[in-house]
């Protein structure tokens, strides 16, 4: 096989913060491409420094010698990627990108969409969530009003008025909420703000504290009645054992488990132990998007819309409409280049 890349920038239609990161406007991708007898399978590569001290110069580097194991068989998926993700541990992101591309390769050789490659039913796909990241309050209501008609909405948390934040969102929308402090609480300031945002129906918590702290998490669980979800405490399916009876649930990004091989066998360690599931995302585009969408028909929510939060998407092929997502017909993942 051979294999290509491009990186573009990607602009948000919005200033996108979190507890975690600085407002930004711009978000980079890397695409890989696998050629393979007259067939092109595309990745998405969004490395997070947060997991690992991932970079794309690090993706760069093991790009350049990932191809003695790629081979010249993309059908071999499950015995690439596990000897890319032992051997490259630490650029998830980067396994991911192949990952993807494989599955659209191996899915468009045999003239499939991935869904049916995958066996999985696309009309079981939750409805998605759509993010309104931290702002001023007024600018978070504005925002509120230009996304009405989404069924469900995250919001980003993890800042001192996240009280006042919350009680105005949920007076000015009559859509579920979901909230996420990207670690930004301490255990008993999550007790203390869960309990006081069960009067305004919230839907679950994602990772209210930083993570490794499974003694606060279930401190946490016990003494609240909302879900809570971890994100940044379920990278992979090693860590699903120590998240049982601690949490109600657990979040799978592809860039941070290595890819869709990676994600089902975190959605099977999940079901094993009464664990609910999530299929998120970072800032992908719709191939990243399209990615996940596939897997998240074995899930029980989605936060899947960062396709759609993107102004210049390079790719269309997969549909968010207010929440409902539609994957395409045609073969592999279905995108086409605009």
């Amino acid at each position: 096989m051979k294999l290509l890349t491009e990186f573009r920038t990607l602009k948000l239609k919005h200033p996108f913060t979190t507890s975690r990161k600085a407002p930004r406007v711009l978000t980079d991708s890397l695409y890989v491409y696998l050629e393979h007898e007259g067939y092109t399978g595309i990745g998405e590569i969004r490395p997070q420094e947060y997991y690992y001290n991932e970079t794309f110069k690090v993706s760069g580097q093991v790009l350049k010698s990932a191809l003695n194991i790629i081979g010249d068989d993309p059908f071999l998926i499950e015995d690439i990627t596990s000897e890319l993700k032992e051997k490259y541990y630490y650029a998830p992101a980067t396994v991911a990108g192949i990952d993807i591309a494989l599955h659209d390769l191996a899915a468009k050789i045999l003239g499939v969409p991935l869904y049916k490659y995958l066996g999985v039913n696309p009309e079981r796909i939750p409805l998605s969530s759509i993010t309104v990241g931290l702002d001023e309050i007024h600018v978070m209501i504005r925002k509120l009003k230009e996304l009405e008609g989404f069924p469900i909405i995250k919001l980003k948390a993890g800042l001192e008025n996240d009280m006042e934040i919350i009680k105005t969102v949920r007076e000015n929308t009559k859509a579920k909420i979901r909230v996420d402090a990207n670690t930004g609480w301490e255990v008993n300031e999550a007790v203390d703000m869960i309990n006081e945002m069960e009067k305004y129906d919230i839907e679950f918590i994602e990772q209210p504290i930083a993570k490794g702290n499974y003694e606060g998490l279930k401190k946490i669980k016990d003494n609240v009645n909302i879900p809570v979800i971890t994100d940044e405490d379920s990278v992979d399916s090693k860590d699903i054992p120590n998240l049982v009876g601690c949490v109600d649930g657990i979040n799978i990004k592809l860039m941070k488990c290595g890819g869709i091989r990676e994600a089902l066998k975190m959605v099977k360690a999940a079901r094993t132990f009464g664990l609910q599931v999530m299929a998120g995302m970072m800032l992908e585009s719709s191939v990243g998007t399209a990615a996940g969408a596939n897997i998240a028909a074995l899930t029980d929510y989605a936060d899947l819309d960062a396709n759609i939060l993107i102004s210049n998407d390079p790719f269309t092929g997969i549909s968010n409409n207010f929440g409902k997502i539609t994957l395409s017909e045609l073969p592999g993942l279905g995108l086409k280049a605009i």
